[in-house]
């Protein structure tokens, strides 16, 4: 995906997925210490482009979510 696709997605954001978006911090979290709801949120903001989803390093992998420093500056 493109910058400014990208820019055009955060555009388009819901309140709801915005205010997620902010609030999710700056490090990556473990799939298995989120709500179902954040999970769902997550993996829809996933597919938007404006969130990225990746394995962790430990023994066992779980998946992690995290937001890119490119789209948390523009919130």
């Amino acid at each position: 995906m493109t910058n400014e696709e990208i820019i055009s997605v955060i555009k388009t954001l819901s309140g709801e997925e915005r205010s997620f978006l902010i609030n999710f911090g700056d490090e990556s979290v473990l799939r298995k210490l989120m709500t179902s709801d954040e999970i769902k949120i997550s993996n829809k903001l996933v597919k938007m482009g404006v969130m990225e989803k990746g394995m962790s390093d430990d023994k066992k992998p779980t998946v992690v979510y995290y937001v890119d420093s490119f789209v948390r500056k523009r919130l």
